[in-house]
């Protein structure tokens, strides 16, 4: 599993810096802001174009069929892929975890995270099967498509929940743990789905 995530890092090496930078500034705009709102909404965009990249390079290369070959199982395939998929979660969190630090109201930036959390669990949740099912090349336009609304349906959510003007006030943490939930089901049901449809695949 070790080299499977190294050559998935590997995969993105080229290009990372770019992204860095990208989450760089948007991680700047959130501490001086003091909101994750706008950090947040980028980050279900990294969450899918990082993973996409490195998928999209192993199509390129005929990979899994080369893999599959040399006595890797599809399921090993599936699970490198889904924690290479966690390292921008990860990455996005601790900066978000970050911006507390400059938030004026630690409680309600807390809520923000827990949901941008749950939305970057969907986004990957979805992306993944896609990916395994029509691969990264075929199912660019969907998935941009599906990046798009996620990023949209994050931004807009994240400014109707937790803007200056919200529309309405419930207990902080009720709505983002609810997304958070959403997302930890998609991320439990996803890896499953992924794996069957690796197992019916033609490589």
């Amino acid at each position: 599993m070790k080299g499977l995530l190294y050559k998935n890092c590997k995969n993105v090496a080229s290009v990372i810096w770019y992204y860095v930078a990208f989450a760089a500034v948007f991680f700047a705009v959130g501490c001086i802001g003091g909101s994750l709102i706008y950090l947040g909404s980028v980050g279900i965009m990294m969450c899918v174009i990082v993973p996409l990249a490195s998928f999209a390079s192993d199509e390129r290369e005929n990979w899994d069929a080369f893999a599959v070959s040399s006595g890797i199982s599809r399921r090993q395939l599936v699970m490198s892929r889904y924690l290479f998929s966690a390292l921008p979660i990860i990455a996005c969190a601790l900066l978000s975890a970050l911006t507390l630090f400059f938030a004026e109201d630690m409680a309600a930036s807390a809520a923000q995270l827990l949901f941008f959390a749950g939305m970057w669990l969907i986004a990957v949740s979805v992306l993944l099967p896609l990916v395994h099912a029509y691969g990264a090349e075929k199912a660019r336009i969907q998935l941009t498509l599906i990046m798009v609304l996620l990023f949209v349906a994050g931004l807009t959510a994240g400014i109707f929940l937790f803007g200056e003007d919200a529309a309405f006030e419930l207990p902080a943490f009720v709505l983002p743990s609810a997304v958070f939930a959403v997302g930890i089901l998609f991320a439990a049901v996803s890896p499953f789905l992924s794996v069957s449809i690796m197992n019916k695949k033609d490589l």
